[in-house]
């Protein structure tokens, strides 16, 4: 039954016709669960929040709810769709069950999406969800979690938290955004960790590399050219090309050894959850050797994050969204007891 889904939707994603993305959107989001479902199905109750002008979310609270549960801690999830796909609406029926698993309140941003929007304004959005959800829940302990591109969203935009200067100088430069990322620049103190599942951590992959990695891994569900199509789509003109392989966009590009000016030892500890047949997997096992050489390489760090890869033997991209997989359900658990082990060391 699974493979059986999962060739269906790489024959329909392999004819994407991506002038029509918008009108994919909305007939995506028919098929999503009412706040009354997501109720009756799964205990969860689902409200409507709006972090900004331009930006609503989901606040998704888990059926062993306890008021005031969100002072002690929460997640923000950012969904995966390539930059052009997802919504909260469409998610709930997954981030319904990841707050059961987690036992925790989340909340799943609408960031802005291409065509319409091009990079930057993703990681803008990032920034803003953060410091709305810090002024409204004042969160003690704030977990970042992401599928695909929301994996990509979060790491990157950390990155850049953390590198303002030379992020300016390298990336925002490039498309004269220097003044407004720097007014979004907001705190991250009380982010615990990063739970990525199926990370998008390089734009500079192509069909042709792709076909090229058939005898190592392949994708049940995605088609190559799907993911070379996307990075035309939402990235800005001034960044294709010459900076797709710049770590600050595609991290599994992270240089080994150490340079002054990018300082990767105060981002969280990470868990990343991915399939062996999975499109990203080679790059997620890049990324993990890369960061964890340049760390070595940073003078001066007592303490350093830590990256904990699990690999899930025969799944896809993303399968956790299926549900009543058993493989996808383990992989909740993992992360519920992974937040549980994070929260624990206070």
């Amino acid at each position: 039954m699974f493979p059986t889904l999962c060739k269906f939707i790489k024959r329909i994603l392999s004819t994407v016709d991506f002038e029509k993305v918008p009108t994919y959107r909305r007939l995506a989001d028919g098929f999503s669960l009412s706040p009354a479902a997501c109720k009756a199905v799964y205990g969860s109750k689902v409200t409507k929040v709006q972090l900004t002008e331009s930006m609503g979310a989901d606040l998704v609270l888990p059926k062993t709810y306890v008021k005031g549960q969100e002072s002690q801690g929460m997640i923000i999830y950012f969904h995966g769709g390539g930059y052009i796909f997802g919504s909260s609406k469409l998610y709930r029926m997954f981030t319904c069950r990841l707050a059961n698993a987690t036992k925790m309140p989340i909340l799943v941003p609408d960031y802005r999406l291409a065509p319409e929007s091009k990079y930057p304004e993703q990681m803008f959005d990032f920034m803003d969800a953060l410091k709305v959800c810090n002024k409204l829940y004042k969160p003690k302990n704030l977990f970042l979690a992401g599928d695909s591109a929301g994996g990509h969203l979060i790491t990157t935009s950390l990155m850049a938290v953390h590198n303002p200067e030379i992020f300016k100088k390298e990336i925002m430069a490039k498309v004269g955004e220097e003044q407004k990322f720097t007014s979004r620049l907001t705190p991250v103190d009380n982010v615990r960790a990063n739970i990525l599942i199926s990370p998008w951590f390089d734009l500079s992959i192509t069909s042709e590399v792709m076909a090229s990695r058939g005898d190592k891994v392949k994708d049940l569900m995605l088609p190559g050219q799907f993911h070379e199509g996307l990075v035309d789509l939402f990235l800005k003109k001034e960044l294709r090309s010459s900076f797709v392989k710049h770590p600050f966009l595609s991290p599994a590009q992270l240089p080994q050894e150490f340079h002054e000016g990018l300082r990767l030892e105060k981002m969280p500890d990470t868990l990343i959850h991915a399939g062996s047949a999975d499109v990203v997997v080679l790059d997620v096992f890049e990324f993990k050797k890369r960061f964890e050489k340049y760390l070595e390489s940073t003078p001066d760090t007592t303490e350093k994050p830590k990256v904990r890869m699990e690999i899930f033997d025969g799944m896809p991209h993303v399968f956790q969204l299926t549900p009543l997989l058993k493989e996808g359900e383990e992989s909740l658990n993992k992360i519920s007891k992974f937040i549980q082990e994070v929260s624990a060391k206070e």
